[in-house]
């Protein structure tokens, strides 16, 4: 009988299963023989002596028609699929593969080598999901660890509003194209070379304000807000306020009303307008004047014209 090749024969015999917990066998080249009984399902397989060897740590369940074994070593698997029954895979580096129908992932780090990007200054890109539910990274938002930022090109919400939960510090970069709500509060706000339109302002404090031309259709202050000051003049008071003046008042029918003494440093022009019910107490009447009046009472009445005549030697006497 031609003797099988090796590798033949050793496939055979490494098929063996003892079926029998009684079982034991021994070999030829062993010194002495060994009838140590074998548990039931061990797999027979060839020692490096050439001996048939059993191990409870390979055995064969024909019940379940399961094979166990502590630890298995091989190079290329041919079946269709592989069911692990939910049990885990342990320190498995796993390449050029899909994972289908996969439910739930737990890894500690997870890399993608496709999406690594060129290290630079832009920091680290983001996780996103496409629409076929792959796992990509995104140029347009990234993440710099050393500084802390996230950096996008823009930012918007599924909803109307987009609520923040904390301060933002824009760090005097410029905030554009912005519409706050009525009735927002804002503090500590600083406009430069801005523009405001349609605006009610309440207890503004302006410090160093130069409007220059200020152009306005009507203005209100709630602070004069009284029917006992209306018409009253406005005035600046020592500390820059803008006052009423508790003297001077306008009359709906234009009269100018004061009510103090006025101090004229310069020339009064009536402009040929009566003056009504004066009293002159001191002064002088100077120039071509045309006086007509009703009743004159004075203490004596100076001819400046016959007072300054050589002619005149002696008293005159006055005729009407």
């Amino acid at each position: 009988m031609t003797p099988l090749p090796t590798i033949h024969a050793v496939c055979l015999l490494s098929l063996l299963v003892v079926s029998s917990a009684n079982a034991a066998w021994s070999s030829l080249d062993d010194k002495e023989d060994d009838f140590s009984p074998r548990q039931q399902g061990e797999i027979v397989f060839v020692s490096p002596s050439g001996a048939l060897d059993s191990t409870p740590s390979l055995t064969y369940d024909t019940n379940d028609n399961v094979v166990k074994v502590d630890k298995f070593s091989a190079n290329t698997f041919y079946g269709d699929s592989l069911n692990f029954r939910g049990r885990e895979i342990r320190n498995a580096a796993l390449a050029d593969c899909n994972l289908e129908g996969l439910k739930q992932l737990t890894v500690e780090s997870l890399a993608l080598s496709s999406q690594s990007s060129t290290p630079g200054k832009n920091g680290h890109g983001l996780a996103i999901f496409d629409n076929d539910g792959a796992v990509l990274s995104t140029q347009h938002m990234r993440w710099d660890e050393k500084t802390k930022e996230l950096k996008v090109f823009s930012l918007s919400s599924f909803s109307k509003s987009l609520e923040i939960e904390s301060d933002v510090d824009m760090k005097t970069n410029t905030l554009r194209n912005v519409n706050i709500e009525a009735k927002t509060t804002l503090r500590d706000l600083f406009f430069k070379d801005g523009y405001i339109e349609n605006s009610v302002l309440h207890n503004v404090t302006a410090t160093e304000l130069n409007l220059g031309d200020v152009s306005i259709d009507a203005l209100s202050i709630s602070a004069f807000n009284n029917k006992q000051q209306v018409g009253s003049l406005l005035l600046v008071g020592d500390d820059g306020a803008v006052e009423i003046s508790p003297t001077i008042r306008q009359e709906h029918d234009g009269r100018l009303l004061i009510d103090d003494e006025v101090s004229l440093t310069k020339t009064l022009d009536l402009n040929n307008q009566d003056v009504l019910n004066a009293n002159v107490k001191s002064g002088s009447i100077d120039g071509p004047i045309n006086v007509s009046v009703d009743f004159v009472k004075a203490k004596g009445i100076t001819l400046t014209g016959i007072q300054y005549d050589k002619t005149v030697l002696s008293d005159g006497l006055a005729v009407i």
